[in-house]
């Protein structure tokens, strides 16, 4: 299954105005990571370092050495990136080779690995364990109660780790619980709707929203749902809630410091959208916002420390894009920032403790080039 700072602010007593037209070398290059890798995760460590895990790039067959052609290939490589150095380095590797499974930071420091598949048929249930202190990925005896790809995992505000949908065959609905004190998984409710592509996203009041994706159940068309569902981990129940003005999947979903959610571009029955739209936790409705000024899907949006939102990348259509923006919540804005150094989608972004976003990987379909570099965005 594959789908495919700010430059000045000033701040006044009534918001933030940002002055962004025209900004310019807001990202700058980094040291490259040591593999090529797309549709891998990243994840900030307690340490300030950022792991890199798995994903996919294309390759030579192996063996080939006359008319050789390009196969896709899932990863088990892991690596270290430092800020401190800007340079990547080797850690230790999964068990097995993995592409659109989930990293979860746990409150010891560990994280957790989960599921995914490995490009040839293959969807895990296998769980791994990365111990920062070791650099080690071990195997836990506890598989998840279901094989799963393309899936989510949120961390509750209890420490325990939401595991919902993806897909193995088919669009799943059930959902389950990792409980890092037993590493145990154990069943919770099912969503109302089977989804893979999807986006959760951890709301202050501790439920968590899951919206779009694509699906195959209860009245789900062309390429996804508009559908949204809240999980209630005291009930350990899903109930639906507002839908968004537009089917949605491989979009994205940031939030934001006032308490909604930013839900960004995404695949739509009628092709790549740039528009956005406002989850309101108090109202459970969502509500449009300001339209990105580029249609994109498989891009990522971080939100920085100063609660602006970076869009980065993506595709339209068969076009990659370098291009980036910012949404100012206090305006439902987008404003155009710097472009990125190079043409990404699939890509990861992690805020890095000293407010940079780190840009890492990703896949240049224009010329079907998977990437090793990363850069900054400052």
């Amino acid at each position: 299954m594959r789908k495919p700072i700010l430059a000045s602010l000033v701040v006044l007593s009534f918001g933030i105005i940002s002055s962004l037209e025209g900004a310019a070398n807001t990202f700058t290059p980094t040291g490259s990571m040591l593999t090529t890798r797309e549709s891998h995760t990243a994840t900030l460590l307690k340490d300030g370092k950022v792991l890199v895990v798995g994903g996919m790039h294309w390759a030579t067959m192996p063996g080939c050495t006359i008319r050789c052609s390009l196969q896709l290939s899932a990863l088990a490589s892991a690596e270290l990136y430092d800020p401190a150095t800007g340079k990547f380095t080797r850690t230790g590797s999964m068990s097995v080779p993995r592409v659109f499974h989930t990293t979860t930071l746990l409150g010891n420091g560990k994280v957790l690995v989960a599921g995914g598949d490995n490009r040839h048929g293959t969807t895990y249930a296998t769980v791994e364990l990365y111990d920062p202190a070791t650099r080690i990925f071990t195997l836990i005896g506890n598989n998840m109660t279901t094989k799963r790809s393309a899936h989510t995992a949120t961390r509750l505000a209890n420490g325990k780790v939401l595991i919902a949908g993806g897909g193995n065959g088919g669009a799943l609905s059930t959902a389950e619980i990792f409980d890092p004190a037993t590493e145990k998984f154990t069943p919770t409710g099912n969503m109302h709707v089977g989804r893979f592509y999807f986006t959760a996203t951890l709301l202050s009041n501790g439920r968590v929203l899951v919206a779009g994706g694509i699906c195959d159940n209860q009245g789900c068309t062309g390429t996804g749902t508009s559908s949204a569902e809240l999980y209630n981990a005291v009930t350990g129940t899903f109930a639906r809630t507002g839908s968004m003005s537009a089917q949605r999947s491989s979009h994205r979903a940031t939030w934001l410091t006032n308490g909604a959610v930013l839900v960004t571009g995404g695949a739509t029955s009628t092709g790549v959208t740039a528009t956005a739209e406002l989850f309101h936790p108090l109202t459970g409705s969502f509500e449009r916002t300001g339209s990105m000024r580029s249609q994109r899907e498989l891009h990522t949006a971080t939100r920085l420390t100063n609660g602006a939102v970076l869009v980065a990348g993506g595709i339209n259509g068969s076009i990659t894009l370098s291009s980036a923006e910012l949404f100012e919540p206090t305006s439902g804005s987008f404003v155009p920032t710097g472009n990125m150094e190079t043409v990404r989608s699939e890509h990861a972004a992690t805020l890095l403790g000293n407010g940079n976003v780190l840009i890492t990987g990703g896949i240049n379909t224009n010329t079907l080039h998977s990437l090793a570099t990363a850069e900054l965005f400052h």
